[in-house]
C-alpha cells in the first residue's frame, strides 16, 4: 500500500493523535490547575511537565525514525 491513500490514512492517524494530545492537556489543565497554584504558586505547573514528557517523546521519535530495522531484527 504505497501513494496517495497512505498519505491520507497517515494524515488521519496524525490528526486523531494531535486531537488526542490536545485533549489530554485541556483534562490535565482543568483537573490540577487549582491544586497546581495552590501547591507550586502556579497554575501550569502539571502542563509543563507534560509538554516536557511529550518533547522528549518526540525527541526520542525522531531519532528512532533513523534506527535502521536490519539492526533490530537481526539473527
Amino acid at each position: 500500500m504505497t501513494g496517495p491513500k497512505l498519505t491520507k490514512n497517515l494524515h488521519v492517524l496524525l490528526g486523531i493523535v494531535a486531537t488526542l494530545i490536545v485533549i489530554g492537556m485541556l483534562f490535565i489543565y482543568s483537573s490540577s490547575s487549582i491544586f497546581s497554584l495552590e501547591n507550586y504558586g502556579t497554575s501550569h505547573h502539571f502542563i509543563k511537565k507534560q509538554l516536557f514528557g511529550l518533547a522528549i517523546g518526540l525527541v526520542a521519535l525522531c531519532a528512532a525514525r533513523y534506527i535502521r530495522l536490519e539492526l533490530l531484527f537481526s539473527k
